[in-house]
């Protein structure tokens, strides 16, 4: 879960946000942006 709140956490500030969709903002901004590379490793680690 730790893995989530970084990433939502770094992407939304809101965290109730995060809360709400933290697994399908992972995807967009997978597919959209560049950092998809860390929402992996953050993902898989």
């Amino acid at each position: 879960m730790g893995s989530f709140v970084e990433a939502g956490g770094g992407h939304a500030m809101k965290p109730a946000d995060r809360v709400e969709a933290p697994t399908p903002r992972l995807f967009p901004v997978d597919a959209l942006a560049p950092t998809r590379v860390e929402t992996a490793t953050f993902s898989l680690g």
